[in-house]
Parts: C-alpha cells; structure tokens; sequence
C-alpha cells in the first residue's frame, strides 16, 4: 500500500471520529433547543417552575459525561488508527529490509514500533481530553466572542425567560437570533488570544497531526536500521499551492548528491524537511517514505509526474469564476461548514419548535448541496459526505474504527484490497486472542478446508481479508456475541472465518467494490453454499446476514431455492 492510500485510510478513520464529536455536538443542541421549547410554552404564572425545567446543572453534568465517554472511544480508536498506519508503513517498506539482508521483524512482534503507535496515541489521547475540558469548550458570536459552554446554556435559557415575562407576541421570532447562534457556531475550542476552533475539527486535526508525526518518527527507525538516506514525498490531487514543488519526488537526506547520473536535491535546503520545511506545516497531509537514493525505484518516472501535474494545473470554470482545483476544494470546505451550520441551526430550531427557520435551514442546505455537487460534477473531485454531517449513529461510537459512511455492522472504511467481516456486536477487535482461542480457530480452520498459512492471528485492527497480500487477519471480533439477536453477531467464528475464506478469497481480484452490499451479499451466500463442516444454523445465519446486506442497501432480493430451504428448514 503505497502513502497516499494510507493517508486517504486515515482521512476516513479520522473522518468517523470526527463525527463522533459532531453527533455529542447535535445532542448538546437538542437538549438547549428542547429547554428552550419547554420555556416558551410557560405562562407567566408558571415562572416559578422554571427551576425544574431548567436545570441547567444536571444537564451539563450528563453533557459533559457523554463527551467524555466519545472521548474514551475516540482514545481508544486512536492507537488502532496509529497502530493500522505504521504496520501497513512498515510492510511496504519490507524490500528494503531483503535488499539490505536484514531480518524483517512484523508489527505484532515489533515492540518500538509499537512504542512510537503507543506514544503518539498517549500524546494524541491527551490533546483530546485537554480540548473536551468544559473550561474551554463554548459557542462563539462574532460581536460578543467566545463564551462558555455553561454560560453559553445559562444565557441562552435567561433570555427565553425573558422573552416569556416581557411577553413576547413571536416568543420563537424573539429567540431565533439566540437560536441560530447557538446552533451555527457550533461547539468550539477556545485557544485563547481571540482563536477559537470547532470542536470536531479540532480532533480530526489533531488526529491527523499524530499520526504524521508519528510516521515521521517511523520514518528516522527506518534510516536507522536499513541505513535509508533519502525520503519520496507521495503525490494529492490538488495541493496546498506552497507545497506542490515536492510530490512525487526523492530527495536526499544527506546533502544534494549525484548518483548514477540522478541529481537528489537535499531535503532540508529544498524547503521539504527541517523546522521551517513544508512536510512540517500544521495541517499539511504530505507523508515521506524513507528510501536508499539510487537503489529506490520512484514511484513515478519523470513523464508519468508531468501528466499528474498538468492535472494540478488545470482551471475550471464555476459560475462567473475560474478557478483551480485548489481553488475549488477549498469552495468545498467552505459549502460544507456552511452546512454544517445550517444543520445546527435547523437542530436547534426542531428542538425548540420553531418551524419557520427549519424551513429557512432547509431551503439554504439545498441551495449549498446543488453547488457543491455543481462543483464536484465540474472538476471531478468526490464528495465528502461526513464532513457535511452533525450526526454520529450509535454504531460509529461503538466502535469507530470499523464503520464506514454508509452504514452496516461489518463495512469499514479501509484500503482498497481489504474486506472486513466481524465487527460491533461481537466481541470486541481490542480484545487478544488467548493461545487456546487460536487452537481453537486453528481447528476451525482445518475443519473447513482451509489454508492455515493465509490466517495471521492478533495482528491489524479488525477480522478482514487483504486482497493485496492474501491474508486474511484475525482479531477478537472473530469470536460471536450470543446476547445478540442479530445473525452477524451470532454466527460462529467458524462461519466468519468460512465468510472470509470461501467469500472474500475465494473471488480474490473481482470487480466488486470492496464493502459494497453485493461484495459483502456474494461472500456470505458462498460461504453458506460452499463451506464443508458448517452447521446448518451458521449456514442460515450466513443467508440471514448475505439478506441483510441488500435490506441495508434498499435492494430486494428474489429467494431461489436455495435461500428458501436455508431459512425454511
């Protein structure tokens, strides 16, 4: 896997956790727009109830509760995150390690570069909980500033109060400016000196920081062991303009050198590396991979890098404006914070019953949809749905690091090759195989007929198949959850392990999108028909879940006789 797909893995990862926050931020909303609500249904008489209704005290204590549970969950999703990065870092870099003679040693026996995930996930974990702490989490007001997340709640109650004892004709026309201030700010971070950040943003940034710096530090291992002495900068679609000079390209990190007739510029005096250099600017996303100048094939020749770069140097033409494709993500970032705020808003005005500016929200979402679609249809770039989203289902909580966007208990957002089967309900991926739990797979493993050696056990972040590396890696989600009612948590391990075998293996190099409903529909109905030694319980199970994928998906499917005799007995 090469960095610029790992960096697109991370964007996703860091993309689920940064929902997590948006969807506590959507909770904060309903519950102020919902006291709201109940204030202005009061009659003067009633003021002296208020008391009950708001307590402001008790809701800041359960706000603030669940904010600090998503945070324990994001936490504990970062060092997979991390953990994930480097291990795919590593098994790429693993020629280097034969052309230099040297033992590859794998991540799950790999003790410091388990130590550098550890660390930059403890560091990481920490920034998290400093920027979730209620002292400097609020709302902003562009006239008034930054104002706390409890004073912020107190206010906006004092002036529905207000409004009920001045006896408001409108009370919801009244309150709406308090409203939609509340609810288009969002939660912010307070960094003082007049700098303020949403929360969510912040904790996707911050993430994201982490796990370059700790890729860098992997990076400085590697020199070390394998004497590397020269960095190649992955190449983006559209770059930052200040950093477009470096994609694609070696550089030495030992002085500007002439090898074998290839000039490699220095890293540092080409503005690439060093404290000042561009792979060290906050928010930059470039990742170098350590290489040996002169032995290191580039990734991109000369001509393949000019073809790219035409594509970085062409304008499009949106509305009355040309632009770049810089240009035109950067108009994307903006569509998506402004709707973003129109959600909170419309969030905030639901829950306080105003029906008037949910309709106002409504029309100005469409409107920012159409244009962004607009300029994703002119330049070709992908929608970022979850960053236009303030909501996080109980699932992305539950376990981050293995939901995708679209739903479903088993999809992950994950590299291209790699399909995932077991997930929320059942035991958690955190969770260690013991030696006399891989016995047992192990003996699940030669019961069906397959081969021992494609399993790797308590290594990588979830039960998946790699269609890249032919692996197929096992982690505590392998094991079933029999409280559950759902069929993907109580199939046996022996029929995830058939899924992931005679589904996902079995159609190695197929075109079927990876976590698609049909990719993830064709290897259970396989893996039902084909496995040898299933039970005919895990057998149903498997058509139950192969249904549930295309119920997922709004897809009817016609039962054969096959389907019909697996649940019917």
């Amino acid at each position: 896997m090469v960095m610029s797909e790992i960096a697109d893995r991370l964007q996703q990862q860091a993309d689920i956790l940064f929902n997590n926050i948006a969807g506590w931020e959507e909770s904060v909303l309903q519950r102020i727009g919902a006291r709201i609500k109940k204030i202005g249904g009061m009659s003067l008489a009633d003021i002296k109830a208020l008391n009950n209704i708001a307590d402001v005290k008790g809701d800041m204590d359960e706000i603030m509760r669940e904010l600090a549970k998503i945070t324990g969950t994001n936490i504990q999703s970062v060092q997979a995150m991390y953990a994930e990065s480097l291990e795919a870092q590593h098994v790429a870099n693993k020629p280097m390690y034969d052309y230099r003679g040297k033992e590859f040693v794998p991540f799950a026996e790999n003790t410091r570069l388990q130590a550098i995930a550890r660390a930059y996930a403890k560091s990481s974990g920490e920034t998290m909980l400093n920027i979730s702490k209620s002292s400097v989490i609020g709302f902003f007001d562009p006239k008034k500033g930054f104002t706390g997340l409890e004073k912020a709640y107190k206010d906006a109650l004092d002036e529905a109060v207000m409004q009920v004892t001045s006896g408001a004709a409108d009370f919801n026309t009244a309150m709406r400016d308090t409203i939609t201030k509340l609810g288009g700010s969002g939660v912010c971070v307070n960094y003082g000196s007049g700098i303020t950040r949403r929360l969510d943003t912040a904790v996707r940034q911050s993430v994201l920081w982490g796990s370059k710096q700790a890729s860098n530090e992997y990076n400085d291992m590697i020199g070390e062991e394998l004497g590397c002495d020269g960095i190649e900068i992955d190449w983006h679609l559209f770059p930052r303009p200040s950093h477009e000079f470096m994609q694609g390209k070696q550089y030495s990190t030992k002085g500007k050198r002439t090898i074998k007739g290839t000039t490699y510029e220095d890293s540092d005096a080409a503005g690439v590396t060093g404290e000042s250099g561009a792979l060290n600017d906050y928010g930059c996303l470039h990742y170098a991979t350590p290489i040996i100048c002169g032995i290191s094939v580039p990734r991109y020749t000369d001509k393949e890098l000019k073809e790219l770069n035409k594509k970085n140097a062409q304008k499009f033409k949106i509305g009355e404006k040309e632009v770049t494709g810089y240009e035109a993500k950067q108009m994307m970032r903006r569509l998506e914070t402004g709707i973003r705020k129109e959600k909170g808003e419309k969030v905030t005005a639901l829950s306080s019953g105003d029906t008037e500016q949910v309709k106002k929200n409504n029309r100005r979402i469409k409107a920012y949809k159409a244009k962004y679609n607009e300029i994703c249809d002119i330049t070709g770039l992908s929608p970022e749905t979850r960053r236009m989203s303030i909501t996080a289902t109980q699932k992305s909580i539950k376990y981050p690091l293995q939901n995708s966007g679209n739903g479903g208990i088993i999809k992950a957002s994950r590299n291209i090759s790699s399909r995932t089967m077991a997930n929320g309900g059942r035991k958690s991926p955190f969770y260690t195989l013991t030696d006399s739990e891989i016995d047992s797979l192990k003996a699940d493993i030669n019961a069906i007929g397959a081969d021992e050696s494609v399993f790797k056990f308590n290594v990588g972040s979830t039960t998946y198949y790699d269609d890249e590396y032919d692996v197929i890696f096992v982690k505590g989600n392998v094991l079933p959850d029999l409280n559950s009612k759902h069929p993907r948590d109580l199939m046996s391990s022996r029929a995830v392990l058939a899924h992931e075998y005679y589904g996902h293996r079995a159609h190695r190099g197929t075109k079927l999108k990876p976590t698609s409903w049909n990719d993830e529909f064709r290897a259970s109905y396989a893996a039902a028909k084909n496995t040898p030694n299933l039970s005919d319980e895990d057998r149903r199970y498997l058509i139950l879940d192969a249904l549930e994928r295309a119920k997922e998906s709004g897809i009817s499917i016609k039962y054969n006789d096959y389907i019909r005799r697996m649940l019917n007995g």
